[in-house]
């Protein structure tokens, strides 16, 4: 009768599989925070250029943007796109170092203060003479609160599930 008091399994394969799993599901999160980020930037250009105001105003107005000379427009739908800086100013940003790796979207380029004005809503002070009336309140088009809880909501649940059949399969 043999007298061992332990045996010896070599668990090297595994060990290396399992570190081949924690790569894969670090590979899978920044390309998950990828799309994510990629996904509120494109829902947040539709919401600027589709939530206008929905006013016709008295007479046609050039937007001046920096000097410069917007389009001629008669009314504040269907969108709040003019001179397009606000939508353009839309942008993603990736940051992160070893331990946090975070993707974000929204003005990260050229922010100027008006973008916060129309995201939020402001009351309109312009002088009665050029169209506006004085203290109307203009609503906000929540675009960047929008598009936030849009990929939250429906593009979080969708890119989890996609990563980690990903992850499962071997993909990575």
């Amino acid at each position: 009768m043999a007298k061992t008091r332990f045996a010896r399994v070599d668990v090297t394969g595994m060990v290396r599989s399992l570190e081949n799993v924690e790569r894969a599901a670090q590979l899978a999160n920044e390309d998950l925070q990828i799309e994510a980020a990629r996904a509120g930037q494109e829902k947040m250009v539709e919401l600027i250029e589709r939530r206008g105001v929905g006013v016709k105003w008295k007479r046609p107005r050039y937007a001046k943007d920096k000097g410069q000379v917007g389009s001629l427009r008669t009314a504040s739908f269907p969108g709040r796109v003019n001179t397009g800086n606000m939508r353009d100013s839309v942008g993603v940003r990736f940051e992160g170092g070893d331990q946090r790796k975070t993707a974000a979207f929204g003005w990260i380029r050229n922010f100027e203060d008006y973008f916060l004005l129309q995201e939020e809503g402001f009351y309109h002070r312009q002088a009665a003479e050029v169209g506006g009336s004085s203290g109307r309140r203009v609503p906000g088009m929540f675009a960047l609160r929008d598009a936030r809880r849009y990929v939250v909501k429906e593009v979080l649940p969708k890119l989890v599930k996609k990563y980690e059949r990903r992850i499962a399969r071997g993909i990575y």
